[in-house]
């Protein structure tokens, strides 16, 4: 809602899974939701939200988002000139690998219409917990995988640069909102949770020098 209130025009959900904020949130009509995630993450949320109607001009694209030439060909067409966008990519990022997250990274800095990206951020402990051989085999077929040596300096070498982090701890605290029991007791062991939960968003900027 800050980014909207900014002059922001459209909202570009990268593995969208089954969120379904365009039905929820306040948003103008005129604003667009462009969500893409592959076919059988999709398809049963468009089902099950067929007899309702989203707040804005929705858009849905399936496609995986692995795929260098797929990815490269559908952010090029939806970066309409003169939009301004903010890219979402909620529980992503830590799936991907460094060099997959870098491939990401400046495919959208190469499109001036990408002016925010909003991603994870994790803290070194933290980190180094979930990807711990325990963590990884908890996970099964979907372990966590990036791992940079510096969290925002990797994005800083890409081209973006960080607006404002949000920490979970921090926010919880804020908004009189608990903590999940299976964040606080699975993904972080006792010291990381007595640390304050060291967890958060990271809203990152589009570098105006390359």
């Amino acid at each position: 809602m800050d980014f909207i209130r900014e002059g922001g025009t459209t909202v570009l959900n990268l593995g969208a899974g089954l969120d379904s904020r365009p039905y929820r949130m306040n948003l103008p009509a005129d604003f667009r939701w462009i969500e893409i995630d592959q076919a059988h993450l999709l398809r049963p949320k468009v089902e099950a939200l067929s007899n309702d109607k989203p707040r804005c001009v929705l858009e849905r694209f399936e496609a995986d988002l692995g795929n260098d030439e797929v990815r490269q060909k559908l952010l090029k067409e939806l970066a309409r000139p003169g939009s301004r966008c903010l890219v979402l990519t909620e529980g992503v990022v830590p799936y991907l690998t460094n060099e997959q997250v870098s491939a990401l990274g400046r495919d959208l800095h190469e499109h001036p219409e990408y002016q925010y990206w909003l991603t994870e951020y994790l803290a070194p402990p933290a980190l180094k917990y979930l990807l711990s051989k325990r963590t990884t085999r908890a996970m099964g077929k979907a372990p966590f995988r990036f791992n940079p040596p510096e969290w925002h300096p990797f994005f800083s070498k890409l081209g973006w640069k960080e607006k404002k982090t949000h920490y979970l701890g921090e926010k919880s605290i804020e908004l009189g909102r608990d903590i999940p029991e299976i964040v606080g007791l699975f993904f972080f062991p006792a010291e990381l949770r007595k640390e304050g939960m060291p967890f958060g968003w990271v809203k990152t900027k589009r570098s105006l020098s390359h």
